[in-house]
């Protein structure tokens, strides 16, 4: 017959039983929600009036703190397009998981595996808002875990732009055929088509190609221009996304200067016949240079030109100086590239490269270069001013164009800064309202000439990049 019965932790205090008579013994159960807080040493004792006994027991509660054996990735989704958040989580007793952005919590899917609960969330029609890092927080009593992906939105609507532009002005002979060459990038695809100016002629191109890496290439054909052809077109580039872009390209009359003279009978190696003559085009007739903004301690000076010949033969280059302290030596290597484009009547055009030592003292100078052959000659004069003796402010040629890229790609602002010496050059970037420097550091790379290369671009990398010279003047 039993008296008393109870049961009793290590830690001295008493628990609840619940009894159970039957003719010959007692059934005593202790009933709780087992957490590891009761694991320990438990002792039970029953007694009536002719004695008492006791027994003990260890409780030991299975635990594991939380762990994710599937977290969050890292993705790259286009926009408009659907995308599935989804990370497995473990642990005893089950974790409590949040799943957030920007300090929101987001709703989300469960079903049990054999590695745990996996979790999910569905991002429908991605949009640029979307883009973003991802938090998933796994909390027990045994523990917290955290896990995050970012999914960066790549925009399937990007405005047309050239990376290969028209070229701004092009002459031709009478019966000439002209293709007109650009490159583009956009999405959607851009639609593109030349105009005269005045006119209501629409010209769309003749050939598309369509490359890999999402670019096209488009070639518009004149055929068989006569001289009332000349004047002002207009390139227009658009695919719905922002303003149209409109490039303009002036086509002029290559005009005779002499009438074909009669071709000699015979020709020696090297001679050249010339039908119209030759033209020597320089795009400015002064230039600056500085020993920090040139390539190998060398300024290449390039002339261009156009003329008519006959034969393959190589037109004769002559270079002379005429200043510059008495430091420069004529080079010897200058270098004339020809081209001949389609048509029925071709005027290859060419250009002469010079390559100019420079030094820290040679100053400023002259440099006078002729083409010529049996037939004809003509030659230009140059100046060259070292931009520590002109004292000249500083200023970038050519300025960094706008750049629209795909996230891991490599991209840069490329400009050469000029000024006179010391010439400090800085970029920047602007995050809202603040400016922050950019150094040589991580994915950003400065050279010398003031370019700027960005490598492994993402959203994060997108903004304004402003360039900032700086020196005496």
């Amino acid at each position: 017959s039993a008296r008393s019965r109870s049961a009793m932790r290590s830690s001295g205090s008493s628990i609840p039983t619940d009894n159970t008579m039957t003719a010959d013994y007692a059934t005593l159960s202790v009933t709780n929600k087992a957490t590891a807080r009761h694991n320990g040493f438990y002792f039970l004792r029953a007694s009536n009036d002719v004695g008492e006994d006791t027994c003990q027991t260890i409780v030991m509660i299975e635990s594991e703190a939380p762990v994710f054996v599937y977290g969050l990735q890292d993705a790259v989704v286009d926009e408009g397009t659907d995308h599935v958040l989804s990370f497995v989580v473990r642990g005893i007793p089950t974790p409590v998981v949040t799943l957030s952005k920007d300090g929101a919590n987001l709703t989300y899917l469960t079903e049990k595996t054999e590695n745990g609960v996996k979790y999910t969330h569905e991002l429908l029609e991605l949009s640029k808002e979307d883009g973003g890092v991802y938090i998933a927080t796994a909390t027990s009593e045994t523990g917290t875990a955290v896990s995050q992906g970012e999914v960066k939105v790549r925009l399937t609507r990007v405005p047309p732009y050239f990376l290969v532009p028209p070229p701004f002005r092009l002459q031709f002979g009478e019966g000439d055929t002209q293709l007109i060459y650009v490159k583009l990038g956009g999405i959607p695809t851009p639609n593109i088509y030349l105009t005269k100016d005045g006119t209501d002629r629409i010209i769309p191109p003749k050939y598309v190609i369509f490359n890999e890496d999402k670019t096209l290439e488009y070639r518009i054909e004149l055929p068989d221009l006569e001289a009332s052809d000349a004047g002002k077109y207009i390139m227009s580039v658009t695919n719905g996304v922002d303003d149209t872009i409109r490039k303009t390209i002036h086509l002029e009359l290559d005009v005779p200067t002499t009438a074909p003279p009669t071709p000699p009978a015979t020709m020696e190696p090297g001679d050249l016949t010339v039908i119209y003559g030759i033209k020597l085009q320089p795009e400015r007739d002064e230039f600056y240079i500085s020993p920090l903004t040139t390539k190998d301690g060398f300024f290449t000076l390039e002339i261009p030109g156009v003329g008519n010949y006959s034969t393959e033969a190589e037109y004769r280059v002559t270079v002379t100086t005429d200043g510059f302290n008495g430091q420069v030596v004529v080079p010897s290597d200058a270098v004339i590239t020809k081209s001949r484009p389609s048509g029925t009547s071709p005027r290859p055009k060419f250009t002469i490269t010079v390559p100019i030592p420079v030094s820290r003292d040679m100053g400023s100078g002259y440099v006078t270069v002729s083409a010529a052959n049996p037939r004809a000659s003509d030659s230009v004069t140059v100046r060259l001013n070292d931009v520590q003796e002109a004292n000249v402010a500083p200023y970038v040629d050519p300025k960094p164009e706008t750049v629209i890229a795909y996230p891991g790609d490599t991209v840069a602002f490329v400009t050469r800064a000029l000024g006179s010496l010391p010439l400090e050059i800085l970029w920047s970037r602007r995050v809202g309202t603040d400016t922050v420097p950019i150094g040589n550091t991580g994915d950003y790379r400065l050279l010398s000439n003031g370019t700027l290369v960005i490598e492994s671009v993402d959203q994060l990398k997108e903004g304004k990049y402003v360039l900032t010279l700086k020196n005496d003047e």
